[in-house]
């Protein structure tokens, strides 16, 4: 079966169009990439009740096992949205039970 029938999937393909290669598959939707030197971070659809879509993931840009990023944990918010990284920080877009907007910030 392929990687993308199987849950959601982030892959990188080279500017010459050449062969895929997935950094990450099975997963719940991850969406909002952000990239940095060194890792791929994303946040997952949210499922009710599961503590681990509050976060960010990481995975190398050379793919391997997603973790979530324990510096950049979005605590009780009910959601990350978006992810952004600069030099120095990982920053988490998410809404709380209220639907109220917070953006976390996390140095790398």
């Amino acid at each position: 079966m392929h990687p993308l029938d199987e849950g959601g999937s982030i892959f990188a393909v080279p500017t010459n169009g050449t062969a895929v290669n997935y950094l990450v598959t099975k997963e719940n939707n991850p969406h909002d990439v952000a990239i940095d030197q060194n890792f791929v971070f994303f946040p997952l659809a949210p499922i009710t009740g599961d503590i681990n879509f509050h976060s960010v993931r990481k995975v190398a840009k050379t793919g391997g096992t997603p973790i979530l990023d324990p510096n950049c944990a979005a605590g009780t918010a009910a959601g990350v949205v978006g992810v952004a990284v600069d030099s120095t920080s990982v920053y988490a877009m998410a809404y709380d039970h209220n639907n109220a907007g917070l953006v976390f910030k996390q140095t790398k």
